[in-house]
């Protein structure tokens, strides 16, 4: 199901309380000498806050009508934004947002997250400042971050790196008919990434002793839901809650298509309930790491709202598809008639353009099962390459490749494009294992190439 997102209070809270725009559309690399002359310096553009300016036209024909709302609604103006009076946030220069604390009766600040790269790739240049003016900082991180950060990108960094090209369409351009968000926001920053270790860990629930220069700060943490190492923040002095990427205007992944240890699902909607008993007494609003805050109307409990959607969307994710594993069904069973109850599929902050129920609920089955869906013939099968030659020798590729490139037409002219795309996938795989490749091996891939086109146009997941 998909939910155009027009009658609810996104609009109005996504560009609330802007206090400042950029001077300057572009943000630019560091300079770099030129290898070919050294009087010259180079600069690249890591941020355009103008490369999504097309989005407020109509949506075309090109795009999912929900995602093309989603993307305006993450391509507001970027700039300085108030949370509530002492808290402000950085929004529409990366993937996160830098939210910064006031500490009540001094001139000292809280940066929560220093955007770029997993929200914390900008710390030298926070601390590069402080160097200059004689400061010293302390930096609190949750207990394990540094070695779960090291171990991802290390271990498997490079794949992850590589996969993430495709995860975030790094390589489309930003257009009507290429890269409109991936749901989560917009694009990932391109600039300098840098990795500090914190001062001091985070280690237990409740409040920080003393506080940071008296304000008082208490901490939930939250490891195994959206990170290893994560914490939620609430200041009772602002009656402000940051839930970290913990919930936002999207369904986060429990398994990241660029790749990432399965999440828990189970315990994410724990944590939310945790969250809201710990906090929504008194909260008044809810921020993020991503996106807008969410702020109580009225009288109206909306941040309660919001925290209590988020947590049962989880919830039901894994208890529906861990009922339909003990009924029998794989992964893809499930992921195909898997669906929210409508007192949430209605709701636009759950609408999965970034984390979709169809590959949160793969997740959950590989978090409790595995890889393997129980199929013997999934057990043992042969590599891509040998299983797509006997397929395409089935479907009468024996004297020519025509033939099957045929008959994936039909499927597309039926627009039956996704077994269109399994079809054109085989005989890919064949062409290019064959000793003498065919000629019309470009045609097969462009050929492909058009109906992943239509699906990615009528995806509502900007990941996908």
């Amino acid at each position: 199901m998909s939910t155009i997102p027009t009658h609810n209070l996104d609009f109005e809270y996504a560009t609330r309380y802007l206090l400042r725009a950029p001077r300057y559309p572009y943000i630019y690399s560091t300079p770099k000498k030129n290898p070919g002359n050294s009087d010259r310096e180079d600069r690249s553009v890591v941020w355009d806050t103008e490369a999504y300016n097309f989005l407020p036209e109509d949506c075309p024909p090109t795009a999912n009508k929900s995602l093309w709302i989603q993307g305006q609604l993450c391509s507001v103006a970027a700039g300085l934004y108030l949370v509530t009076d002492g808290i402000y946030q950085v929004r529409g220069f990366d993937l996160a947002n830098m939210t910064i604390v006031k500490i009540p009766r001094t001139n000292g600040v809280i940066i929560i997250d220093c955007l770029t790269s997993d929200h914390f790739g900008g710390a030298d240049a926070i601390i590069e400042e402080a160097k200059e003016a004689g400061q010293t900082l302390r930096i609190f991180g949750p207990d394990g971050f540094l070695e779960h950060v090291v171990s991802e990108n290390v271990y498997a960094g490079a794949a992850i790196s590589r996969r993430s090209i495709y995860m975030y369409g790094e390589k489309l351009d930003k257009s009507t008919n290429g890269k409109i968000g991936v749901g989560l926001g917009q694009c990932l920053y391109t600039g300098k990434i840098s990795l500090v270790a914190p001062t001091q860990a985070i280690t237990q629930n409740g409040g920080i002793v003393d506080g940071i220069d008296g304000l008082q700060i208490t901490c939930q943490l939250t490891p195994g839901a959206e990170a290893p190492a994560k914490v939620n923040y609430y200041f009772p002095y602002y009656r402000a809650l940051c839930a970290a990427e913990n919930a936002t205007h999207t369904p986060h992944n429990i398994q990241a298509l660029r790749g990432a240890p399965v999440r828990d699902a189970r315990l994410w909607s724990r944590y939310l309930d945790e969250t809201i008993t710990l906090f929504c007494n008194e909260t008044e609003v809810v921020f993020a790491s991503q996106r807008w805050p969410t702020w109580n109307e009225d009288g109206n409990p909306t941040v309660v709202q919001f925290l209590s959607e988020q947590r049962d969307y989880y919830a039901y994710l894994h208890n529906e598809s861990l009922r339909q594993i003990k009924n029998g069904q794989t992964p893809r069973e499930i992921a195909e008639s898997i669906q929210m109850p409508p007192t949430l599929s209605i709701k636009t902050h759950l609408q999965g353009y970034y984390g979709s129920i169809s590959h949160n609920a793969k997740a959950v089955y590989d978090k409790y099962m595995g890889w393997f869906d129980g199929n013997p013939a999934n057990l043992w099968p042969l590599q891509p390459t040998d299983e797509a030659t006997e397929y395409v020798k089935c479907m009468g590729g024996t004297g020519g490749y025509q033939a099957v490139l045929d008959l994936a037409q039909g499927y597309i002219t039926n627009k039956k494009f996704r077994f269109a795309a399994i079809i054109l996938d085989k005989l890919i795989f064949a062409m290019q294992s064959a000793d003498d490749r065919d000629s019309d091996l470009a045609e097969v891939m462009n050929t492909l190439a058009g109906v992943y086109t239509v699906l990615g146009d009528g995806s509502e997941n900007g990941t996908w």
